[in-house]
């Protein structure tokens, strides 16, 4: 609808919509605002390559953030993420490299591949705490400065290389729940010191 709009700076779309279509706004290069009311998914690539957005609003009800949806929006400073989300969709929010904050919702329950990955400025992760949550291959592969890192018990695998090249983890705590981290989770990471929880059953090389 709205994709290489070059002169569109801020969008407001309203609870009466009913639904989003893919490639929304994508290469509308000087979008700086968005506010997403309702409870509306974010389509497919819906932002990708939004490279001047700098915050994006979304209503309480939103489900999902589909795959994409905000790839290489490396301007994006802010997003607040409903604690109805129960989806981030694989390679969401990779290469958004002006993100240092996150905090993902309790209720969520998949975080897809490539999800975070490339988030260079990264340096606060707040994890689900109440989902059965699966974080995915590469979730937060790359994120370069996130230091200290707190893996809560309902996230029972990690799944390969999701934190991998995450170069300055100093401090991880993985609590008890864990079962399972898959192959190079957290290769090249700065780990001092690390107590694997009695829960664990399965470490991968």
């Amino acid at each position: 609808a709205f994709a290489v709009c070059k002169g569109l700076q801020s969008l407001v779309i309203p609870d009466s919509v009913g639904s989003l279509g893919d490639y929304l706004c994508m290469d509308s290069h000087n979008l700086r605002t968005v506010v997403i009311g309702g409870s509306l998914a974010i389509p497919f690539r819906a932002f990708f390559r939004c490279y001047s957005l700098e915050e994006v609003t979304l209503g309480e009800g939103i489900p999902s953030i589909g795959i994409a949806s905000f790839q290489e929006c490396s301007s994006l400073r802010e997003i607040n993420f409903p604690q109805a989300l129960t989806s981030i969709g694989s390679y969401a929010f990779e290469n958004c490299t002006s993100l240092v904050n996150l905090v993902l919702p309790d209720l969520l329950k998949s975080i897809g591949e490539w999800a975070f990955k490339g988030c260079s400025n990264l340096t606060s992760l707040y994890l689900p705490r109440h989902a059965n949550t699966l974080i995915a291959e590469r979730a937060f592969a790359s994120c370069t400065k996130l230091d200290n890192l707190v893996i809560p018990g309902n996230i029972r695998a990690v799944g390969e290389a999701a934190f991998s090249s995450c170069t300055g983890i100093r401090n991880l705590q993985i609590s008890e729940g864990v079962v399972s981290i898959e192959e190079t989770a957290f290769q090249n990471a700065s780990i001092a010191s690390l107590v694997l929880p009695t829960t664990i059953r399965y470490v991968d090389n």
